[in-house]
């Protein structure tokens, strides 16, 4: 799960702004990943990488890649595109990324 934490990511009004909706999300979508004993990463980013967690299969991975979007603070801008390219020559295993 690749997470935007750039500074446009603190918009919004109410229980929920973007970045917390998206951590939300993605915590949701890799509890989904990990109970069909798939593996599950994460990856905070902006215009660098932020957090980093490893892909891994076990159900208390789960934890990790919470507290890694927990301490990511939105801040400075997106730098797409050199992320994406990056992240994807860094994975050569066939699999999905969620962004």
């Amino acid at each position: 799960f690749l997470v935007d934490v750039s500074q446009s990511m603190q918009y919004g009004r109410g229980p929920l702004n973007k970045y917390e909706y998206g951590s939300t999300l993605a915590a949701s979508l890799a509890y989904l990943v990990l109970r069909q004993q798939d593996a599950a990463g994460c990856i905070a980013f902006d215009e660098k990488i932020r957090q980093r967690v490893p892909l891994r299969s076990k159900r208390n991975h789960l934890l990790s890649i919470c507290d890694a979007l927990a301490v990511a603070e939105p801040r400075d801008k997106t730098d797409m595109y050199a992320i994406l390219s990056g992240v994807a020559e860094t994975y050569p295993r066939r699999g999905m990324m969620v962004l």
